[in-house]
């Protein structure tokens, strides 16, 4: 799969996710994604944090998530 080819965008498909919080995001070109694996921390429910890191447009957690690249 190329992952530098511009026709294409990272789709993030997550469910059951929580603690969810959203910023304005003003027309940012692009955004900055973690995931981070959180299983130590005992969160019930939560395996993952996604959050955007520049801007702290948004973050929550869940148990798993799916990703791929797809055309724009």
């Amino acid at each position: 799969m190329d992952t530098k080819d511009p026709t294409k965008n990272l789709q993030i498909r997550c469910t059951k996710a929580f603690g969810i919080k959203i910023r304005e995001i003003g027309g940012l070109p692009g955004l900055q994604i973690d995931i981070d694996d959180i299983r130590s921390r005992q969160l019930e429910g939560g395996i993952y944090r996604v959050s955007e890191s520049e801007e702290n447009a948004f973050s929550f957690y869940r148990e798993d998530f799916f990703a791929e690249l797809v055309k724009k």
